[in-house]
This record gives structure tokens, sequence and C-alpha cells, in this order.
């Protein structure tokens, strides 16, 4: 199994998952929920996805990709150990 990516603003579990793994306060909102999945799931968290929606939300995809920079990007595939970082 691998870890479902997650929606900040849709996000339930035990307080003790994220007083143990924190948000990565330097990652893009369009990025935020894959790293914060990972981290949870390397940490030994178990993660569930619901097989039917639950909740919808818009963000417009030119809003969350200009929130983006190359920087966020370069950050979030050496956190999934895709990339070294310098």
């Amino acid at each position: 199994l691998y870890p479902a990516p997650l929606v900040g603003g849709l996000l339930f579990g035990p307080r003790k998952a994220f007083s143990e793994v924190q948000e990565d306060p330097h990652m893009s909102l369009s990025n935020a929920g894959i790293a914060l999945s990972s981290r949870l799931w390397t940490h030994g968290w178990a993660l569930f996805q619901p097989d039917r929606p639950v909740a919808y939300a818009h963000i417009p995809v030119a809003k969350a990709e200009a929130a983006e920079t190359p920087q966020q990007r370069k950050r979030l595939r050496h956190v999934l150990g895709l990339e070294l970082c310098e």
C-alpha cells in the first residue's frame, strides 16, 4: 500500500499524528498534501482514503501553480526521495 495524497483542509486523525509529523512550512499549497501524506506514512501512520468523494473543493489551477516555486518543487522531490537537494 502507498500513502494516499492528503488535502490539508479536510484531514482527520489523532492529535498525536500531527504533533509527531508537522507540515513543512516551506511547501507550496499544491504540494503540501503529497509531502505530508508521505511523511505520515514513513513515520508509521496508516492513511485511509474513502472510495467515493466526501467533499469537494475548487482551487483554480493557475492559482495553485502560481504559488509553487522551482525551489518548492525541488524540495518535494527531495522529500519523496526522487532528487537530492544541495
